[in-house]
């Protein structure tokens, strides 16, 4: 049984790598115009829907068509006043149109690009890139990933200039790049210029004329890119093209076409087919707020779509889809700009999510008994304290242990405190007052005897020398 599901699960996953990917839902589908192409496609230059087309998932080799994204990242991550050094150059730059660039002249950033613009100039394209990204590698590895970005998924570059084996798109995958570089004002400056001046050193040239001529046939419309690469049998032409009115842009691009002039006729057809019978809705717009709700303490909360959302539709059609909004679990605090929902347009499978965000900034309430209770809790803690450091301060100390000596030294005996040498107190004698009358008696004879012992005589001079 294991062995069954096994090879149906290989059988299944062969035939899904068989089978193209699945068709997109076309807003038109009858009385559409006849292309002379293997196959195209017309899209929507801002909701990038597929208004119709034919075999617009078939890969192809887009050869100069790649020219488109090398002009995009340019004027993205480039800076135009940069001073270029042509590199040494492939021997397959010689396959197109160049500049004939001689190693290490320099040039403008600007100029490069209006040459890879208006003259599908191949040299220019390299040299540019690798300036930019620092090697041809390193530039297509920011070109694939950009397509990634931009949801061409069915793209690999292999070239920042032309074709090369191994290099694959598709008619859809072009329109997304073409939708991109239309929006870009310096790409279509320059891709509307009629001619380019160069003055190089193996090149110098007037009034060159623009590789691509779709301008001079539809007013209002912008060649992006036209790609003419001579086959061995005949020639396969590939175009991308837009067609701007009343605000809105429709984007088209032909693949394996044979005749120039056949080519522009048709892509004129198909613009102004998908201009005509369809129109856009929009029916969101970015940073206008959807809704407002209130969070806690009373404060006000706007949120609002992250980007514009527009729908394609037919021109007679009058009904608009529905829009719903769906809120995360908002948790305090909240930043401009975080996102806190979404925003869905349509209904079932078919319906398209775009994130809503935050349009204010919105604090976290005070919380007043928490921070009474954080008081209360300091509080404790300090009584605590205090009352263990008035316990310490009462203990008595300990008494101090005589240092025990160093191994090897002898130890002192206890100095014992002298006590200070002081004049002995004579004991006072007995009063005799207090005694018996014999002792008074005693007394007073002893006074008498010293004063008459203390009794002194005074010996008048009348004559000078008389010695009695």
């Amino acid at each position: 049984m294991k062995k069954k599901l096994v090879a149906l699960w290989l059988l299944l996953s062969l035939v899904a790598g068989i089978l193209p990917p699945a068709a997109h839902a076309d807003v038109l589908k009858e009385g559409l115009p006849e292309v002379a192409g293997a196959s195209y496609v017309v899209m929507d230059g801002d909701s990038h829907e597929v208004l119709f087309g034919k075999k617009y998932d078939q890969t192809f080799d887009p050869q100069s068509l790649v020219q488109m994204m090398t002009a995009v990242l340019i004027i993205e991550k480039g800076n135009l006043k940069d001073t270029v050094t042509a590199p040494e150059m492939p021997a397959a730059i010689n396959s197109g149109n160049t500049v004939f660039l001689r190693k290490n002249e320099e040039f403008k950033l600007s100029r490069l690009l209006e040459a890879i613009l208006v003259y599908n100039a191949n040299d220019a394209a390299y040299a540019a890139a690798v300036h930019i990204g620092g090697s041809e590698e390193k530039f297509l590895a920011m070109m694939n990933a950009r397509a990634k970005e931009l949801g061409m998924n069915s793209t690999e570059f292999k070239s920042v200039y032309g074709g090369a084996k191994g290099q694959k798109s598709t008619a859809h995958d072009m329109a997304l790049l073409a939708a991109k570089a239309s929006s870009l004002k310096k790409y279509v400056e320059y891709t509307l210029k009629p001619t380019m001046n160069w003055n190089g050193e193996m090149f110098a040239h007037d009034n060159i004329p623009n590789a691509n001529g779709f301008q001079q046939i539809m007013e209002d419309g912008i060649g992006l890119k036209l790609s003419n690469e001579k086959g061995s049998k005949e020639d396969k032409l590939h175009l991308a093209a837009s067609y701007t009115h009343g605000g809105r842009t429709v984007i088209a691009v032909v693949a394996g076409a044979e005749s120039e002039a056949g080519l522009y006729v048709d892509i004129e057809n198909l613009l102004t087919f998908g201009m005509e019978n369809t129109k856009s809705m929009k029916l969101i717009s970015k940073d206008t707020p959807l809704a407002t709700l209130t969070l806690a303490g009373d404060q006000k909360l706007r949120v609002a779509a992250q980007k514009d959302v527009s729908v394609t539709t037919v021109s007679s059609n009058s009904l608009r889809p529905d829009v719903a909004t769906v809120l995360n679990k908002i948790d305090l605090p909240i930043k401009k700009g975080d996102v806190v929902g979404e925003a869905k347009v349509g209904e079932g499978s078919k319906a398209t999510g775009v994130p809503l965000v935050a349009l204010d900034d919105v604090k976290k309430p005070f919380d007043w008994w928490k921070c009474l209770a954080i008081v209360l809790l300091l509080a404790l803690l300090a009584l605590v304290i205090i009352r263990l450091y008035a316990l310490s301060r009462r203990r008595p100390n300990p008494p101090s242990q005589p240092k025990r000596p160093k191994q090897g030294q002898k130890r002192r005996p206890p100095t014992r405190a002298l006590k200070s040498a002081q004049p002995a107190q004579p004991s006072l004698p007995h009063n005799p007052s207090q005694g018996s009358d014999r002792g008074r008696r005693g007394l007073e004879d002893r006074v008498r005897k010293e004063q008459n012992r203390r009794t002194t005589y005074t010996i008048h001079r009348e004559y000078p020398g008389d010695d009695r």
